[in-house]
This record gives structure tokens, sequence and C-alpha cells, in this order.
């Protein structure tokens, strides 16, 4: 007997695959992957999480509600499986083609801490490590903390704010330049002063050990780590 789960589809009538992450991996990714398998099976879902809530994703998973989770840290549990999609280490500092930043050779301190700063709300980007400013920064006292001008959880709207004003902010280099590249926005790449480090960040692909789509779900992860390795920007 067929199980529930198992149950054939009425003709014409797509099945449907719900990934949940953000708007950045939606772009950064999915929107290269629409012309190919499996997106012409499936009718793809995909929910936009913000913040990210690591028990919720993992309800999500194993109770059938979603069949990917896009996060920062795999998630632990023994019904969930993860594999690594990209590593981000090398940062850069955005800023307006008009911004006079975009002239300097070189990026100071001054210069970074005396522009307001765009920043991405969601927990997928990484902050400057307020705890650690003292240990990174010893010169620098809580006055020169960076001027948060912007604040979002929309990726476009993070570019947005930086091409058409004087905010400036701090994206993974790869990221800024698929920005820069293929969405075409007016913004300069700049180089990090020496004195500023981040930390590195790695977005995992989350799923089910017993998801249906499970042959599907790897499919995808597969294209996505194939984008992330030849990636020429």
């Amino acid at each position: 007997m067929a199980s529930t789960l198992e149950q054939p589809q009425r003709p014409g009538v797509m099945q449907e695959l719900t990934i949940l992450g953000n708007d950045i991996n939606e772009q950064y990714y999915f929107s290269q992957l629409f012309d190919y398998e499996p997106f012409t099976r499936y009718l793809i879902k995909y929910c936009s999480t913000t913040p990210q809530n690591p028990q919720h994703h993992k309800e999500s998973l194993t109770s059938g509600t979603a069949d990917m989770a896009l996060t920062l840290k795999p998630l632990v549990d023994n019904a969930v499986e993860n594999v690594a999609i990209e590593h981000f280490h090398d940062y850069c500092v955005v800023c307006a083609l008009h911004n006079p930043l975009a002239e300097l050779p070189d990026l100071t301190l001054y210069n970074f801490f005396s522009f307001p700063h765009a920043v991405y709300q969601s927990d997928a980007l990484p902050v400057l490590a307020e705890g650690k400013r003292n240990t990174i920064l010893p010169e620098l006292n809580s006055a020169r903390s960076r001027r948060i001008g912007y604040r979002t959880d929309s990726i476009n709207g993070l570019i947005s704010a930086v091409e058409n004003s004087s905010c400036i902010a701090v994206l993974p280099y790869r990221l800024a330049r698929f920005f820069q590249i293929q969405k075409k926005y007016s913004i300069a790449l700049l180089a990090l002063p020496e004195e500023l480090k981040f930390s590195s960040q790695t977005l995992y692909a989350n799923w089910y050990r017993k998801n249906r789509h499970l042959a599907d779900v790897k499919e995808i992860v597969a294209m996505m780590q194939t984008i992330a390795s030849f990636r020429k920007w």
C-alpha cells in the first residue's frame, strides 16, 4: 500500500519544495538556478526567515513544513543532515561611486568611523565583534564606535541606501562584487583598514534525513556548491 506521503500528484499539479533562508541567499544563489532541474519539476517556495531561529528550523524540517534550511551554523540534530555551501572570509567596504571615499587610494580608520554605516539586520552577515573592539583596536575608545545610519533586513535595501547616500557598509567581497557586476549597482569596493578584522562565516544547507524529496534537495545543494566554487566574481 502506498504511503500517504507518496500519493500520486494530479496531472498538471507540481509538487512543492520549501526552502528557508534570507533574501541574500535567494539572490546570490537561487536567482541563477531557475532554468535548471529540479526547478522545472517542482514549485519552489522560498521563505525568508529573519532572524534565524535554529529550533524553528529544525521543527520545520522534521515536520515536513520545510525541505531545506540555509543557516550560518549547522543545525545540531540526529535527524538533520547538513553540509557547507560556501565560506566567507574576505570582506570589503562598499560605498557609492559619488562618495568621496571612492577616490581614496586607501581607507583609514578615521574614514571608516567618520561615515554613517548601513547595516544588515539578519545574522546572515558578520558584524564587528563589539566585545572584542578593545582587543582589536586598543587605541579606540567607546566614542569611536560605528555610527549606524541605516538598519535593514533587506540586502537590496542596504545596497540602495549605500548607492544613494553617504552611508558605507561592510560586506563579504564576493557578495559585494555580485551586486556590483550582476546587479549593476553604482557602488565602489574598498579594502578594509588593516586594523579591522572580521570573523569568517560559513553558509550551511540543512535537511531532514528522511525527507521525501531527498534526492532533489541534495541536487539543489550540489548546484549551490558548484555556483560557490566556480563563481567568477
